[in-house]
């Protein structure tokens, strides 16, 4: 029957567990027991806490009456030695107004509470008695010593103030009395500080315990080394008496105390106020024994009622009262919950049998699709990864192949290979990214950037498919400054890449701009929004609702006739939704479309701005371009400038305005001219300018496209005095138009970039390792020139990965990137345990900043130079020279369009001015603070020549030859040198030779410098 009966029914166990589990059980005690005894176990700790604190409370009070009493005796022991130096420097002897003079500066009530006074007692020998009552009773005729003794020698208290209160012990005579006289010995024998046992002094009316504190002084000042000298040359004694009641009152004062005091000297009490406040049964008693100034003083401390309210506490049991509440309801829980089991229980029975067969089904679904999903995203993103990896290598080659000799049907078919394989490479990253998303794999990685510097990349990645499909790309197509925020750099950029890359595949003609706006902006955060605008095909209001879903694009033959996998828009919809934004569009069937998003991103701190001191004032810009946004922008950038300009939508528009102003006498300096505009194209307009006598002058820029930028030739011919690539980057605009004013000051022609053919050639391998794609590109493109094989990285971790498999010649290292900065990339590589080919390889630091404690930063970290951005030619080679001449193959020297002449050797104003960015006001403020400084250190360093003085000679010749190479005095800087180098080896001769040709040479720069600054 059992047997039965357990087949019949197999949730029999665990209904009987359910029933258990409804019952006050052995887990309910188990909880309780702990609960009580984690609440005793507290309220003991607490207790035990509580009576340490206390205990440490009355050892801090006990100890801080013996450190009063201490401080004040040596406060007192102070004034003493003090008023013996008084009586030495007055010949060892003092008169009563001297003393009375001396006592009044102490002003003893304030300065030392507690003391009953301050005076003199002299030794004074049977023979001297005489003649010191005759001296003494000139001034006192009254005074007279007292009472008489036994004694071969006598100790008269000659002066003490304050007077009045101490009248009664003027005269007497310490040798009376065994406790003073003893004290006073000691004292004169061991020429130190001594106090006496307890006495009761003639002055006191209440005839309290007291004592004296002597200090010696001796003939000469001199305390003499043996006993038996010091008591030949005692003269006498500054001594202080002390009512012990009145002591302890002064030096206790300002403390509310909480303890009894008790002080013994030897067994004979000093001071008792144990008695106040007495607990019976005190917390606390501490006893401490000090020898003190020749004395044995032991002090009785004990805690008293005041003590005990004041430390009182009551924590412990109401930690303890409220533990048992606890613990009560505790129980009162377990018995109601019991209760609501029970009743419980038997509809969970019904109900469960009901759900077990259904929730089974469900959750063997539920595994199986999960599993299924799992499976499919892993898929997805092994494969993507797997096709990412070839995909990267038929870019590489192809880029390889375009760089190589090709006739033009094979450069065709080469070009369509990398088109196909970066249209793939774009769907791959698609795919993968949205399998990210959908896994829930997708997380944010905020870093500082600038947004400035995102939009200038933005324009350089997609100028070439603007221009190559004949659209116009204005990005930004406002002003912007320079916002620096905290956030995911990298996913905004994305979202910029789909949002511009989907305007440009829809566009046939027409442009594509990108607007950026600050709509809120306060001390921790920025609310912008960025509009990407186009004249494409637009969307209707249905196409607008599913824009943003997944795998959709505006009809099912969209994919077909512009490609792409539908997932571009949806995956910055979910971009910029993880990061708080919203995204959206605005758009009518064939008259384009806006993208816009809004982000709300933190601020980062802000770098120095960099300010347009314009230079420009003087000059009259036109600007000739038929695509009215990029004319707009450019107009209001030269606004922001303050530059009186006019814009001119084509060439013949140009002309006129041209003529207008000639014959007005107030003509046009600067023209910039499109070169792709229909009818008169900008070659052709910047010809008739040229050929023009009433014209001729103007100088003109050029904008031109980025596939037309390795092509000069036509602007060779007609004589453009420089170039701009689209879209326009307004740092580089005003560089070039300041280049243009003062090339035309200094008659020179503007310098674009070098050629190759004059530069010497160096077969190296340099691996760059920069964060940012537009400083790759620069250094790589001005590296190429010289012949250098570059390979670029990232970040520190992909330049140890680098070098640990390649033994480069050089590394090019940024300081500050993501991942892993410079410094810490350099100090790996220097590591001995490090796995790089070459340990001891060149590294050149590339930062932004060019101050002294970089440099140093640099060098420790393992670097061996570094050169600043952004980069100079020049400079650039002379590192190369410097640290790679084995692998030079070409002899050729640096050419260069204008060669300083003397004058210029004198004073470098060119150098002065790229060094401070054309920036006049600094020019001029650096300049005058230059010349005010130079004087006095061109005195001091004649001042150190004439004293012989090499140092400050060879400090001053340093001061002088930094600050004069930083302003571009070149001469002055090289004298300075050979007179810092004459100081190191202490040539005089050679110094004073120099001194006459530094000052006519700062002489010649000072001249120089100010004509150069009044133009």
């Amino acid at each position: 029957m059992q047997q039965i009966s357990k087949t019949s029914d197999p949730g029999s166990k665990e209904r009987k567990e359910l029933i258990k589990a409804s019952r006050f059980n052995s887990v309910h005690w188990l909880v309780i027991v702990l609960s009580i005894l984690l609440t005793v176990a507290a309220w003991y700790f607490s207790t035990e806490q509580l009576n340490q604190k206390i205990e440490d409370q009355f050892s801090r009070e006990a100890d801080q009456v013996i450190e009063l009493v201490k401080e004040r005796m040596e406060l007192y022991e102070n004034a003493l030695w003090a008023g013996a130096a008084f009586i030495d420097a007055n010949g060892g002897y003092t008169s009563y107004k001297q003393w009375l003079s001396y006592a009044n500066s102490l002003n003893l009530d304030t300065v030392y509470p507690g003391i009953n006074g301050i005076g003199v007692i002299y030794n004074i020998k049977p023979s001297q008695l005489k003649s010191y009552l005759a001296k003494e009773k000139e001034q006192r005729p009254d005074y007279q010593l007292h009472p008489q003794h036994n004694e071969a020698e006598y100790w008269p208290i000659t002066y003490i103030e304050p007077f009045k209160p101490n009248k009664k012990a003027v005269g007497l005579d310490m040798a009376f009395e065994t406790n003073r006289y003893t004290g006073i010995k000691k004292s004169r024998d061991s020429a130190s500080a001594q106090l006496t046992g307890p006495i009761v002094l003639v002055q006191d009316s209440k005839q309290t315990p007291g004592f004296l504190f002597y200090t010696p002084f001796y003939k000469k000042g001199i305390k003499p080394k043996t006993i038996e000298a010091r008591r030949n040359n005692i003269i006498g004694v500054t001594y202080a008496p002390f009512i012990m009641e009145k002591l302890m009152q002064g030096t206790l004062a300002s403390q509310n105390r909480h303890v009894g005091i008790k002080i013994t000297d030897e067994g004979e009490p000093l001071y008792d106020i144990t008695e106040n406040n007495r607990d019976v049964n005190p917390l606390f008693s501490k006893e401490v024994n000090i020898d003190f100034y020749g004395r044995h003083w032991k002090f009785e401390i004990v805690s008293n009622l005041d003590f005990r309210k004041a430390t009182s506490n009551n924590q412990p049991y109401l930690l303890l009262i409220g533990g048992i509440i606890i613990d009560s309801l505790l129980v009162i829980l377990f018995v109601f919950l019991t209760k609501a089991n029970r009743k419980a229980l038997s509809y969970a029975e019904i109900i469960t049998k009901d759900l077990k067969l259904s929730t089974k089904e469900l959750v063997i679904a539920k595994d199986a699709a999960e599993q299924a999903s799992q499976i499919k995203g892993e898929f997805l993103a092994n494969m993507s990864h797997e096709i990412r990896t070839p995909m990267n290598g038929v870019i590489g080659m192809t880029n390889l192949l375009l760089n190589s000799s090709l006739n033009p049907t094979q450069y065709s078919y080469t070009k369509t290979v990398k088109k196909s394989a970066e249209s793939l490479l774009a769907i791959i990253n698609d795919i993968l990214d949205f399998s990210k998303v959908e896994a829930g794999m997708l997380e944010l990685e905020p870093t500082e950037f600038d947004m400035g510097i995102i939009m200038q990349e933005l324009a350089f990645e997609m100028a070439f498919r603007t221009q190559e499909k004949g659209l116009e790309l204005i990005c930004p197509a406002e002003p912007m400054r320079q916002l620096r925020f905290h956030a995911d750099a990298i996913r905004i950029r994305q979202i910029l890449n789909n949002l511009v890359g989907n305007a440009i595949k829809f566009t046939e003609q027409g442009e594509v701009a990108v607007h950026y706006f600050v709509q809120k902006q306060t001390e921790s955060y920025t609310q912008m929004r960025i509009e990407v605008v186009d004249t494409g095909i637009g969307l209707s209001e249905k196409q607008q609702t599913t824009l943003f879903e997944r795998f959709s694009q505006a009809d099912n033959s969209s994919t077909r006739k512009f490609g792409g996998t539908g997932l571009g828009l949806a995956i910055s919809k979910q971009l910029v939704e993880l990061m708080g934004g919203e995204i959206g569009v605005i758009s009518d069937i064939g008259k384009g479309s806006t993208f816009w998003f809004t982000l709300e991103l933190s601020n980062a701190k802000t770098e120095n701005e960099k300010q347009f001191e314009c230079d420009l004032l003087e000059h009259k810009v036109l600007v000739v371009d038929d695509n009215l946004t990029n004319r707009n922008f450019i107009g209001k950038l030269l606004n922001n400038w303050q530059v009186e300009h006019c814009l001119a939508e084509d060439g013949k528009a140009a002309l006129k305005y041209l003529c207008e102003a000639a014959e007005n006498n107030h003509p046009y300096s600067i023209v910039i001219i499109d070169a792709d505009m229909p009818e008169m194209n900008g070659f052709q307009l910047g010809n008739i300018i040229k050929n023009d006598n009433n014209l001729s002058g103007i100088q003109l820029v050029m904008l031109t496209s980025q596939n037309q930028q390795g092509n000069k030739e036509p602007l060779k011919q007609v004589e453009f005095d420089g170039y701009l690539n689209k879209p326009v980057d307004q740092s580089v605009l005003y560089n070039t138009l300041q280049q243009l004013t003062e090339s035309e000051k200094n008659t020179q022609p503007l310098i674009t970039d070098y050629e190759k053919d004059n530069l010497p050639q160096f077969k190296a391998r340099v691996l760059v390792v920069e964060d940012n794609i537009i400083n790759q590109m620069v250094i790589e493109g001005m590296l190429s020139k010289f012949g250098i094989q570059v390979e670029l990285a990232v970040n520190g971790e992909e330049a140890l990965k680098a070098a640990e498999n390649i033994d480069y010649d050089l590394i090019f290292m940024d300081c500050q990137m993501p991942v892993m900065n410079g410094y810490e990339a350099s100090r790996r590589i220097r590591d001995p345990k490090s796995k790089v080919l070459n340990r001891s390889i060149i590294i050149i630091a590339l930062t932004a900043n060019a101050m002294q404690g970089d440099r140093e930063k640099c060098i420790e970290s393992g670097m061996n130079d570094f050169i600043t951005k952004p980069i100079d030619p020049d400079k650039l080679f002379k590192l190369l020279e410097d640290w790679l001449p084995k692998h030079e193959i070409e002899e050729k020297v640096l050419q260069r369009d204008n060669i300083p002449d003397s004058q210029e050797l004198i004073f470098d104003s060119v150098a002065l001015s790229n060094r401070l960015m054309n920036d006049k006001k600094l020019i001029h403020n650096v300049a005058e603070i230059f010349l005010v400084n130079m004087l006095s250190y061109i005195e001091r360093l004649k001042t150190s020549v004439m004293n012989e003085d090499f140092s400050t000679a060879e400090s001053q010749s340093h001061q002088i030859k930094g600050a004069s190479a930083n302003v571009g005095g070149l001469a002055l800087s090289t004298l300075a040198f050979k007179m810092e180098k004459a100081a190191q080896v202490e040539d005089l001769k050679t110094l004073r030779q120099l001194l006459e040709p530094l000052e006519c040479s700062f002489t010649l720069l000072k001249t120089t410098m100010k004509a150069f600054l009044e133009d």
